[in-house]
């Protein structure tokens, strides 16, 4: 496989890039709603997918009071943790997209707002965790939330991964915004749950239909640009 420029690791964004997952997440979110605040009929769009569980209910609540977050939090990752994620797929084109990276001798890491332990179930229920280096998630420092940039970084601490090495891939404004503050490649998946217009003009350097069209870009050096898909 033809690389582009010097990138040897991949930075994969967990849920809408790798995983389908929303309706296990809603199922878990309406039971917490329904156990804490009584009533679970909130308008719940993919879109909301992504940032911390916090944030999330705060979009979809915010005039909800802070003691009941709190709850909310606790019961939604009680009622998450223990569905066993019946509903989570791994998205088709992602099993053979990695057994070809790592047949290249890529190194592969997970960046999410999931937490490390709930990342590390799923990924090994779905029979791909092995691919992976390192699960970071936003519990991975303990005591305190971790947000991507840092993860980033500790990655390139801890593994002594230069930034024109990298490259992050994911379906969120989010994901693009935290490789550019390192300065490192950024691919835009669009079949995921962030909106296509804002990632269009996220700034990221590619752009990708479905998880398959990365091994293109890693062969040619050659993604959609943000016009060839402006004009689809």
């Amino acid at each position: 496989m033809k690389m582009i420029d010097t990138i040897d690791t991949i930075l994969f964004d967990l849920d809408g890039t790798l995983i389908h997952s929303v309706e296990d997440i809603q199922d878990a979110l309406r039971l917490a709603y329904q156990r804490v605040v009584g009533k679970s009929d909130f308008s719940f769009d993919k879109n909301v997918i992504g940032p911390p569980i916090r944030e999330i209910i705060l979009s979809l609540t915010p005039d909800i009071l802070e003691d009941q977050c709190v709850e909310l939090i606790k019961s939604f990752r009680h009622n998450y943790d223990e569905s066993d994620f019946p509903k989570t797929i791994v998205y088709r084109e992602v099993k053979p997209l990695l057994r070809q990276l790592k047949k290249n001798n890529l190194k592969l890491f997970i960046v999410t707002h999931k937490r490390t332990v709930t990342s590390n179930n799923i990924l090994n229920k779905n029979a791909i965790r092995a691919y992976f280096t390192e699960v970071l998630g936003v519990d991975y420092f303990e005591g305190r939330l971790v947000t991507k940039v840092e993860m980033i970084n500790h990655i390139m601490q801890k593994w002594g991964i230069a930034p024109e090495r990298l490259m992050m891939v994911g379906d969120s404004v989010g994901d693009i915004q935290a490789a550019k503050a390192y300065k490192i490649a950024s691919v835009a998946v669009l079949n995921g749950y962030g909106s296509t217009q804002e990632l269009l003009e996220s700034g990221a350097q590619y752009f990708v239909k479905n998880m398959g069209e990365i091994s293109k870009i890693l062969k040619l050096g050659k993604g959609m640009s943000r016009q060839s898909l402006l004009k689809k």
